[in-house]
């Protein structure tokens, strides 16, 4: 058992009912980590509650056949009574926990950050973070392994999804041997790659093709080709009856075209503001660019919120990068 993770087990076994949580926007890793960690205490006799500050993506439907992940806005009255813990995946800062947060302020709970980003700010407990851990996911899995319980398919399957989409299946630059070495571990206790593929990347709804055309359609480059951009409008969501989780990985299109260095995909906010998704394959460091507009993530990938018009948000961005670049 690895000392790092003896907050995990005080706070495990302090508690009878604790609520685990991630950022808005639930991505694989984030409900993946939160899904397998959640079997695991339930098998220690736990009670859990799963709240997403944001709906569930219908691409991760299927890691929820029982319905257990709840959108903080729309959770059963008592939904929360009684919890005495709570556990933060896959981010470690305020903003990305949106409506949920004025209740993480305010609940008088012992709690625990579990993430492998950069951007921490302080939510009140112990950060358990490793920024070198390829997803959350690896963490979930050696979280399970500190509190002795055994893998089950259900939780590596929800580990492989955390693992393979934070990793770009496999394709980005944060998987390393000991990645597949995981991977192959998870496969072991019950997860079928060929199956989930299917599940997460060939199920695409006609709307989300629709949308992914309209990204399509916008992208352009700048700065000798080095910066690719394209955007999402809300008029887009009207147009082609997509939904805002149907943006995600849009952005890795950006990257798709010739000799591009940095991407960049700005999606309007049905709330306000634009969303801001970064990526690079050079040295220019995304995640310390989007932390200079609040946001962050890692050094290739990484996001902010900005409230301003979409196209003021682009100038912005572009003054940041453009000096940043080699010729």
């Amino acid at each position: 058992m690895s000392a790092t993770w003896q907050p995990l087990l005080d706070l495990v076994a302090s508690c009878r009912r604790l609520v685990l949580t991630t950022h808005m926007r639930p991505d694989g890793d984030g409900l993946g980590s939160m899904k397998a960690l959640a079997l695991a205490l339930a098998s220690l006799g736990k009670e859990t509650r799963l709240v997403i500050p944001t709906h569930m993506p219908e691409r991760y439907a299927f890691l929820d056949p029982e319905g257990q992940f709840v959108h903080f806005d729309r959770r059963p009255d008592g939904f929360l009574d009684g919890v005495d813990g709570l556990i933060v995946m896959d981010t470690g800062t305020w903003n990305q926990l949106g409506p949920f947060a004025d209740w993480v302020r305010s609940a008088p709970v012992p709690r625990l950050v579990i993430d492998h980003h950069l951007t921490q700010d302080d939510l009140g407990g112990p950060r358990i973070v490793d920024t070198s851990a390829e997803a959350t996911g690896r963490m979930a899995y050696e979280a399970i392994a500190a509190l002795g319980v055994a893998l089950s398919p259900a939780a590596a399957t929800a580990l492989f999804v955390a693992v393979a989409m934070d990793t770009g299946w496999f394709r980005h630059s944060n998987t390393t041997a000991r990645t597949h070495e995981l991977a192959a571990a998870l496969v072991a206790a019950g997860a079928t790659p060929d199956l989930l593929y299917q599940q997460l990347f060939e199920q695409s709804s006609l709307a989300r093709l629709k949308l992914t055309g309209k990204v399509l359609d916008r992208l352009s480059v700048t700065a000798s080709g080095l910066v690719a951009v394209s955007q999402v409008r809300l008029t887009d969501y009207v147009q082609t009856g997509a939904l805002p989780p149907d943006s995600e990985d849009l952005v890795n299109f950006t990257l798709a075209v010739k000799d591009v260095k940095v991407g960049i995909l700005l999606l309007e906010q049905p709330a306000g503001g634009v969303k801001v998704s970064l990526r690079s394959r050079c040295k220019l460091n995304v995640g310390r660019l989007a932390e200079q507009f609040g946001g962050g993530g890692h050094a290739a990938a990484a996001g902010a919120i900005v409230h301003a018009p979409i196209e003021e948000v682009e100038q912005r961005l572009l003054l940041k990068i453009l000096p940043e670049l080699e010729p």
